[in-house]
């Protein structure tokens, strides 16, 4: 994996440099924008660690141009506690996929280093990049869907978002429908959609805008539209569990990155719904029954990748936070070694939501899913079924 360093001080690219000898990564070291720009040019890396803080042009412009110039390098700011409101908008408009707090350790660099590295073998798994080759042309944003994104990241006020989001009915529709659900409590209070954006926050809608980017134009039968809706109330229950599972079992405020968890865990599914539906019948055909071919078998049997393969390829081709794209990757199997303990737990408890969601739907499909936890991720989450039981009704 090749990996770019920019940072202004010297002395911070030397500690780098040093810390970064034994690992077999090949580094690159840049002090300005400008030069980080040109190595990118250059030396194409896969990923970019940027400081915050640098004269002429910032850290947060330069990720801006980064993503500009090469959309699929991952791109890491490095910023200090002064400007966590920069860093958190650089992480819910896509302009870094994680933000990590000066100083860091390097064991802790060096492990941010190692997952994305983890990710990245899965996402170029060539199989993975045939099929999305195979289906055509990956899913493109309408241009009132990337003028939304725009104003996302111009972070301009939620009022001129929601005038062009009420120009398209399917967007808006969708974004009220999410307000107005369980999850958010008060289910039907919210009437406008500058408030249901206030209220699902800015990362919730960005997800509902790749989602409906995924299901395109798509020419779908009554059952394979009848699929996706009970997918969409899957993901909206799965969101739902995991802020419940924060909120009630932990009693802790749910990381805002996982606000959107539920939403975006299965956007690999709605690709292969959406995009190859006669695939995805052959895959329901064997993994249906008194089949022991799970789903995720069955996937890699008949199109020789998997539906979190493709969401983690999606979002990290969207760039989505680093823990999202783990997500999408990761949540049929999230005791990731790779992983830090507090990011393991959140997938282990993804998993669990997953499956607890299926449970509670009325879903043609719902047998396809997994059937049992392994005691190890109860564990991992810190959960226990004894203490999600009683919860389940509230997502009704």
């Amino acid at each position: 994996m090749k990996i770019l360093f920019v940072d202004d001080e010297e002395k911070m690219l030397r500690s780098i440099r040093r810390s970064m000898l034994s690992y077999p990564h090949e580094t690159f070291f840049a002090r300005t924008a400008r030069e980080g720009l040109a190595s990118l040019a250059e030396n194409e890396p896969d990923v970019v660690v940027s400081d915050f803080l640098m004269p002429e042009v910032g850290g947060y412009e330069f990720l801006e141009q980064a993503r500009k110039a090469s959309p699929s390098v991952v791109r890491i700011m490095l910023s200090g506690y002064a400007d966590e409101a920069m860093a958190k908008r650089a992480l819910l408009t896509g302009v870094a996929s994680s933000c990590l707090l000066k100083p860091i350790e390097t064991q802790d660099l060096v492990g941010v280093l190692e997952r994305i590295h983890a990710a990245k073998t899965a996402i170029r798994d060539p199989n993975l990049r045939a099929v999305m080759m195979a289906t055509g042309t990956l899913p493109v944003l309408p241009d009132r869907h990337r003028h939304v994104l725009e104003l996302m990241e111009q972070d301009r006020d939620v009022r001129d978002i929601a005038v062009v989001v009420e120009g398209d009915a399917v967007m808006s529709t969708d974004i009220l429908k999410l307000a107005n659900s369980a999850y958010y409590g008060r289910p039907g209070s919210v009437r406008s959609v500058k408030e249901a954006l206030v209220r699902i926050g800015l990362l919730s809608a960005r997800s509902i805008v790749f989602s409906l980017a995924v299901l395109g134009d798509a020419h779908l039968d009554h059952a394979a539209r009848q699929r996706i809706t009970a997918l969409w109330d899957h993901s909206a229950r799965t969101n739902r569990l995991m802020l419940l599972f924060f909120r009630r079992i932990k009693q802790k405020r749910i990381p805002e990155v996982c606000l959107s968890m539920g939403l975006v865990h299965h956007i690999g599914m709605f690709f292969v719904y959406a995009r190859m539906h006669e695939q995805f019948e052959k895959i329901l055909a064997q993994a249906s029954g008194d089949s022991a071919v799970t789903l995720v078998e069955a996937e890699r049997q008949v199109i020789g990748t998997t539906h979190a393969e493709i969401g983690g390829y999606l979002l990290d081709l969207w760039s989505f936070p680093q823990l999202l794209v783990e997500a999408a990757l990761f949540h049929h199997a999230p005791l990731q070694p790779q992983l830090p303990e507090r990011d393991r737990m959140i997938l282990a408890m993804l998993h669990i939501a997953d499956h607890y969601a299926w449970t509670t739907l009325d879903s043609p499909d719902r047998h396809t899913q997994d059937t049992a936890i392994d005691e190890a991720i109860y564990q991992t989450a810190e959960l226990n079924p004894d203490q999600i039981e009683p919860i389940l009704a509230e997502l009704d």
